[in-house]
């Protein structure tokens, strides 16, 4: 389990519709940057660009195990508010 504030700079991501990506910033909050990887299904080069934590589903850990995201119940609250579709994400109690 990773937490999303958790989740620093250059950290390995999977996220929604199979891409892959890796966490450009160490902020914490509900907008991250992330930068995608070049193999994308969709296009040739990856791109650099905001992203929800809704679009996250895992992040890779120190011993590159791959694992679930959780957010914070505020985060999940903000989410909502924001409009970003919060299916995906598991908030922790």
């Amino acid at each position: 389990m990773i937490l999303a504030n958790d989740i620093k700079k250059d950290t390995k991501l999977r996220m929604t519709g199979g891409r892959t990506a890796t966490m450009a910033d160490n902020k914490k909050g509900i907008i991250r940057m992330v930068t995608t990887n070049e193999d994308l299904p969709n296009g040739i080069y990856g791109e650099t660009g905001s992203c929800y934590l809704s679009e996250i589903t895992h992040a890779q850990d120190q011993e590159g195990l791959w694992q679930p995201l959780f957010v914070t119940p505020a985060q999940a609250r903000q989410l909502a508010l924001a409009g970003a579709p919060i299916s995906p994400l598991k908030v922790k109690k």
